[in-house]
């Protein structure tokens, strides 16, 4: 007798999707952070020096006052680096080592100092007559301050007067000259103090959505950072058919994401129910304040901020799904259409499960 299918009728089950991630990472040890290892000093533009005197004097521990003196110094990278250190000589013409990363303190200092703002910027400082000599020594000062030499209230604000020095010599920064740099160590040391910018590199994994568009499962996400820089996709399972792609469809080329610009892992639907798992390693741009020591400890420790990387890992993100669960009904007739009683059948997939 010959058969013949009148109707099948497919009624589908929804789908069951799931994203795993949003882990957040902190990154802020010195292993981390890919750094030059070493920085020679050269002679800056300003000097706070003549005749031994500087703007401002602190008040020591037996009652003496000494005048704070300083000359100015770059980095091999030509940015104004400061001294760490207020009794030893200035590191000028010397190569430090690499040491520890500074503080988020120190980071601040390079935010709200001399290094972003010169004196032209008034806006930011709103001095009157403030020179780069005196900004500089501002913020010089501060980083005296944070690196323990003394304490801000240690500080006397006092012009150097005639007879301050034997032989009558005296320093030539008048009263103006010295409340204008305290005016702007004051406004470095509270932002210093009183804000909470970080030198620590971010990274976490946003999920932003599930769907299933064109035969495929699509899972949204993007890698987000307070830095610029890309991420790897390392992918610990690997799915027939898999696509990495942009926002725009387009493929990624080599698994490496943007930070801070979606991406999809598209999954063709007819994969059975499972997930995939992969690990992020970040490759990000860090600006970071970073100690460099003088070994013999002859001149003194120096601080630069420098531009590094930083390889943060999310590990274990996954995507999960489910494959549809289906009911096929199947009406079996004979060659003249009628239907024939009591036939039974079995619906397998292509893994016999039923």
């Amino acid at each position: 007798m010959q058969h013949k299918w009148l109707k099948t009728a497919l009624f589908t089950g929804a789908v069951a999707l799931g994203l795993v991630g949003g882990q957040l990472n902190h990154v802020s040890a010195a292993a981390d952070t890919d750094v030059p290892a070493s920085m020679t000093f050269s002679q800056g533009a300003f000097a706070a020096n003549t005749d031994g005197a500087g703007y401002m004097m602190v008040r020591q521990a037996d009652g003496s006052l000494n005048y704070m003196i300083s000359d100015s110094f770059k980095d091999s990278l030509g940015n104004y680096a400061y001294c760490l250190e207020s009794e030893r000589p200035m590191p000028i013409g010397q190569t430090g080592n690499k040491g520890a990363l500074g503080s988020d303190a120190q980071y601040r200092l390079f935010k709200y100092g001399f290094n972003n703002h010169p004196a032209s910027d008034q806006g930011y400082w709103g001095i009157s007559g403030l020179t780069d000599q005196e900004a500089w020594y501002a913020t010089q000062t501060v980083s005296w301050i944070l690196a323990g030499n003394f304490s801000w209230n240690q500080i006397v604000w006092q012009a150097s007067q005639s007879g301050d020095f034997a032989g009558g010599i005296y320093a030539p920064y008048g009263e103006a000259a010295v409340n204008r740099v305290k005016a702007a160590a004051t406004k470095v040391y509270n932002n210093v103090m009183n804000n909470s910018d970080t030198a620590n590199t971010t990274m976490t994994l946003a999920a932003q959505g599930a769907t299933d568009v064109q035969g495929y499962h699509k899972f949204t996400y993007t890698v987000q950072s307070n830095r610029a820089g890309t991420a790897i996709l390392n992918f610990k399972n690997q799915v027939a058919g898999m696509k990495v792609v942009d926002a725009n469809g387009n493929a990624i080329a080599n698994n490496t994401v943007t930070i801070g610009q979606a991406f999809s892992l598209l999954i063709p639907d007819s994969t059975p129910t499972g997930d995939l798992t992969f690990d992020i390693n970040g490759n990000i741009k860090a600006i970071v304040p970073v100690v460099y020591n003088d070994a013999a400890q002859k001149y003194q420790d120096s601080i630069s901020l420098v531009t590094g990387v930083v390889k943060p890992l999310l590990a274990g993100n996954k995507a999960k799904w489910t494959r549809a669960a289906g009911l096929i009904k199947v009406h079996k007739v004979d060659q003249d259409g009628q239907a024939l009683a009591g036939a039974e059948f079995t619906l397998t997939d292509d893994l016999g499960n039923k």
